[in-house]
C-alpha cells in the first residue's frame, strides 16, 4: 500500500506538465535563488497513533442437505421392537402383542421451513392370548405384516452455549397393521402398535440428535475459524510495527432454509485490528466465547489501517527527477521532492524547484513548500490533497509573477487533478485478500469460497507514532476495507 503514497505524490509533480502558457514577456537575466525554510513547529499528526479498527469477518456455514441424511442413517437404529401385554380384542384375555420394524433409508427434503422426512417402515407382529369362549378358555394366535411410514420435520437450532437442539417430533403412521385371528377375524393392531411404537421413536430421535451434532462437530469447525483470525503480521521495519487482529466475539444469526440442497446459518467474528511497535507472540487463540445470537448478521467488512512511515516515503521521492517544458520557452524542473507531517492533519510539501525563461521572466531556483490536507473521494475511491496553499515563507521569498504562477495554476492543478487511483490497484488487492481468506491451515473437509470481494479506502490520516507508547516517528495512515460473500462448506461429514 505504501505504492499508494508513492504514485499520490509522483503524480502531484508530474502534474506540472500540465500547466499551460502564460504570455508574459520578460527579459530573462538568470534565476533568482530562493531557500524557504520550512515550516515551523513540531510534527504533530491528526491522531497521535492508528486507531484500533473493529473489522467483522462474516462467513455462511453451509451444510448439504444429503450430508446430514448420510450421518442420520448412520446413526439411527435400523429396527425398533417390543413385547406388550396388550388385550388386543375384548374376548382375548392375557393378550400379548410382539413387533418388529424396520426402517427404509432415511431421505431429507427442504421445504423452505425445515427438513421434511417420510420413510417406510416395515416389519411383522405376533400377537397371542386366551380367546374367552362363553364355557372354556381356548389359546389364540394370529399375524400381522406392518406397513407404514415416519414423518416428520427437522428443524435444529444451536443455544448460546453451543448446545444443539434436532428440535423433531417423529410420527409413525401405519397403513397396514391387520392380525388375522382364527376364530375372530381380522382385527387391526394399528392402534396398538402406533401407541407403543412413537414413544420409542421420539426417544430414539432425541437420542440421534446429539450423535448427529458430536459427528457434525459445528462447534470444532467454527473453532478452527476462530483461530485462523487471530493474525499478527509484520507491516512495516523502519520504525518495526506489526498489525494485530484480536477477536471479540461471535454472533449467530437463525438457520437459512432458502437453498434447496443445502441449510444454512450466518455467522460473524467481530474484531480489533490495531497496530503495535511490539513484537507480539505467536497468537494463542482462546475458547470460543458464548454465541450472541441474532436475526441478522452483519455481512464481512475488514478494516486494516496500513502505516507509511514518512522517512520511507521520501527515501523513494529522493529519486524522482522531473523536467518539463511549458512550450513557450519556459521550463520547470522539479528534483528532491520531500513531505512532512503538518500540524492539524496537513502535510508540508518541499519541492525543488529550477523555473526559468518564457513566462517565468527571470525565473526562479531554489525550494518551496507547500501545506495540503490528504482526503479521500468516497465516491471515485481516490486520494487527494485539498486546502493546498503555498507556506507564508513560500510567498514572502517569491515575486509576485511567481506566487500567481505557483498559487493559481501549481497549487490549483495539485488540488484538482493530484490523485491516486485505487482503482489500479484493485485486482492485486483482491487477490491478496483472497489469498487471505482462504490461506489457513484448515483441515480438507473445511472449504472456503470467498465472492465478489471488493476493497475500498475507507480513511486516511496523519500520525505523530508508529504505535501507541513508540517515539515519535510521523507517517500517514490509510484504512482499507474488504467486503466479500464467504461460504464456508462442510463437504466430509
Amino acid at each position: 500500500m505504501k505504492k499508494l503514497f508513492l504514485v499520490l505524490l509522483v503524480l502531484g509533480l508530474i502534474v506540472l506538465a500540465a500547466i499551460g502558457s502564460i504570455p508574459i514577456f520578460t527579459k530573462v537575466v538568470g534565476p533568482r535563488f530562493i531557500q524557504v525554510s520550512p515550516p515551523t513547529g513540531q510534527a504533530i499528526g491528526e491522531f497521535d497513533a492508528p486507531k484500533s479498527e473493529t473489522s467483522v469477518l462474516s462467513v455462511t456455514m453451509d451444510l448439504p442437505v444429503d450430508a446430514l441424511a448420510a450421518v442420520m442413517n448412520r446413526e439411527a437404529p435400523r429396527e425398533i421392537s417390543e413385547n406388550q401385554k396388550k388385550d388386543f380384542h375384548k374376548r382375548v384375555k392375557n393378550g400379548t402383542l410382539q413387533w418388529k420394524m424396520a426402517r427404509g433409508d432415511i431421505a431429507l427434503q427442504n421445504t423452505g421451513q425445515g427438513l421434511a422426512f417420510n420413510l417406510p417402515i416395515g416389519g411383522v407382529a405376533l400377537a397371542a392370548g386366551m380367546l374367552d369362549a362363553r364355557i372354556i378358555s381356548l389359546p389364540i394366535q394370529g399375524k400381522a405384516d406392518l406397513r407404514g411410514n415416519i414423518m416428520g420435520l427437522l428443524r435444529p437450532t444451536l443455544s448460546e452455549n453451543w448446545q444443539m437442539s434436532p428440535n423433531v417430533q417423529p410420527l409413525l403412521k401405519l397403513s397396514q397393521a391387520d392380525l388375522s385371528l382364527d376364530p375372530i377375524g381380522t382385527v387391526s393392531a394399528r392402534g396398538f402398535i402406533e401407541e407403543a411404537a412413537n414413544p420409542i421413536i421420539q426417544r430414539e430421535a432425541a437420542k440421534l440428535g446429539p450423535k448427529v451434532i458430536k459427528e457434525l462437530d459445528f462447534k470444532a469447525d467454527v473453532q478452527k475459524l476462530w483461530d485462523e483470525a487471530h493474525v499478527i503480521e509484520k507491516i512495516n521495519d523502519d520504525p518495526s510495527a506489526w498489525i494485530i487482529v484480536d477477536p471479540q466475539r461471535v454472533v449467530l444469526g437463525p438457520v437459512n432454509y432458502s437453498n434447496p440442497s443445502t441449510i444454512s446459518v450466518d455467522l460473524s467474528m467481530i474484531a480489533q485490528s490495531f497496530v503495535s511497535n511490539t513484537e507480539a507472540d505467536e497468537p494463542v487463540p482462546e475458547p470460543l466465547p458464548n454465541l450472541d445470537l441474532q436475526t441478522t448478521v452483519s455481512p464481512t467488512d475488514i478494516r486494516i489501517p496500513i502505516v507509511a512511515n514518512i522517512s520511507e516515503l521520501n527515501t523513494a521521492l529522493q529519486k524522482e527527477n522531473i523536467s518539463m517544458d511549458t512550450k513557450v520557452g519556459a521550463t520547470v524542473n522539479i528534483t528532491e521532492p520531500e513531505v512532512q507531517v503538518g500540524q492539524g492533519g496537513r502535510l508540508n510539501i518541499s519541492l525543488n524547484i529550477q523555473a526559468g525563461g518564457g513566462a517565468w521572466g527571470r525565473g526562479v531556483s531554489g525550494r518551496i513548500w507547500l501545506e495540503g490536507k490528504p482526503i479521500i473521494d468516497y465516491e471515485n475511491q481516490t486520494l487527494g490533497l485539498t486546502e493546498v496553499t503555498l507556506t507564508v515563507e513560500s510567498r514572502q521569498a517569491l515575486s509576485k509573477a511567481a506566487v500567481w504562477l505557483l498559487e493559481e495554476l501549481l497549487v490549483k492543478t495539485i488540488e484538482r487533478e493530484l490523485r491516486a487511483d485505487l482503482k489500479e490497484h484493485i485486482p492485486e488487492l483482491e487477490e491478496e485478500i483472497q489469498k487471505f481468506l482462504t490461506s489457513g491451515e484448515l483441515p480438507d473437509d473445511i472449504q472456503v469460497i470467498v465472492g465478489n470481494p471488493e476493497v475500498k479506502l475507507l480513511d486516511v490520516y496523519t500520525i505523530t507514532r508508529t504505535a501507541e507508547g513508540s517515539e515519535p516517528a510521523p507517517g500517514i495512515v490509510v484504512v482499507l476495507g474488504g467486503k466479500g460473500n464467504i461460504i464456508v462448506r462442510l463437504s466430509d461429514i
